[in-house]
């Protein structure tokens, strides 16, 4: 199953990383991994590992493909390594909120039926991608 977080309500702040550096016993506690139905757990709860030795990753097949990347660049972490030898990992939040969204259509000359561009201003918590915001935002549905 997919991994979530516990313990923490879908705040604007939840794309924030739960570090494992401080007290990995901590973000031990409060990442688990979906035992339930899915639909009970709220999307913004689901969680994707860092790599690292203080991690879980997923019991499917995103946990299989961290895995089998991490075995064929011959990536191993080690808990009982020195700090600077090895990646104590995170997790990352699968879904982010954008802040203060605006946008502007941006036309000119005489016909407003044209629209030459749409200027958009939002802002992103750390560790949150301008370029992704604007994929989503831009998807076109088929």
């Amino acid at each position: 199953g997919d991994l979530y977080c516990e313990n923490i309500a879908s705040t604007s702040s939840n794309s924030e990383t739960l570090a494992t550096t401080e007290d990995e016993s901590t973000a031990h506690n409060k990442v688990s991994v979906v035992l339930m139905e899915p639909s009970k757990i709220p999307f913004t709860s689901v969680v994707l590992p860092l790599p690292g030795s203080g991690v879980l990753y997923p019991d499917n097949e995103i946990g299989r493909l961290y895995r089998d990347i991490l075995k064929k660049d011959g990536i191993e972490f080690r808990k009982n390594a020195p700090p600077e030898a090895t990646a104590k990992g995170s997790y990352r939040f699968l879904h982010a909120d954008a802040h203060n969204l605006e946008w502007e259509i941006v036309s000119h000359g005489d016909q407003e039926t044209i629209i030459d561009a749409v200027k958009f201003k939002f802002e992103l918590d750390s560790g949150c991608y301008a370029t992704v915001m604007l994929r989503e935002l831009l998807k076109i549905s088929e």
